[in-house]
Order: C-alpha cells, then structure tokens, then sequence
C-alpha cells in the first residue's frame, strides 16, 4: 500500500519571493566556511581592542581584562555585568558552533 501524500503544514512559507530562507535553507557553505566564521569570533574582539588597549597603556593605564577596559573607557558600575554577558554570549555561541563544525566534519 503507497504512503499518502505529505501536506505541507505552512504553504504560505514556501513562498518563491523569500530568497533569505531559500539561501539559509540550500546553502551550499563547507565545513571550512564554519571555521573561518569561528575563527573571527574567538580572534575578532581581542584584535579590535588592541588601539584601545595601547592608547591606555600609553596613557599609563594597563589593563589585563576586558571588564578592566571596559569599565575605564564606559565607567564604572553595570558595565562589569555587561562585558560578562557580551563575552559569555560569544563563548557560548562559539561553543555550540564548535559543535556543529566537529559534527559536520566528522560527516555525523
């Protein structure tokens, strides 16, 4: 006896005019394209505090954390809860893309 016919749940979504979905869902990006987007998210942030970094050390200020940084370039106060969640938001964001990029490097 043959399957009956799938539905489709949401036909209104399928529309032709939303080439963003189509992109994401047909895209054709390699394993290498992931690592190259990981890479800019671990190295991206420390490379674009680096003029910060150096003009405060010039200024005599030297700073080992980027909550020390932030709380002297935006001042002090909830700019220390603001760095944690910026920066737990990227270690997490890495964190799972790592995952995806060894899965799909593994071809699981």
């Amino acid at each position: 006896m043959a399957d009956p016919p799938e539905v489709d749940p949401f036909p209104e979504s399928r529309l032709e005019s939303d080439a963003g979905a189509t992109f994401v869902l047909k895209s054709k990006g390699k394993w290498w394209h992931a690592g190259f987007h990981l890479t800019t998210a671990i190295v991206g942030p420390t490379i674009l505090t680096l003029p910060v970094l150096e003009h405060c050390e010039k200024a005599g200020r030297r700073h080992i954390r980027f909550r020390e940084l932030a709380a002297d370039v935006l001042g002090s106060g909830g700019m220390f809860y603001f760095v944690i969640f910026i920066q737990t938001a990227i270690n997490t964001g890495v964190g799972i893309g790592a995952i995806l990029l060894a899965g799909e490097c593994l071809k699981v």
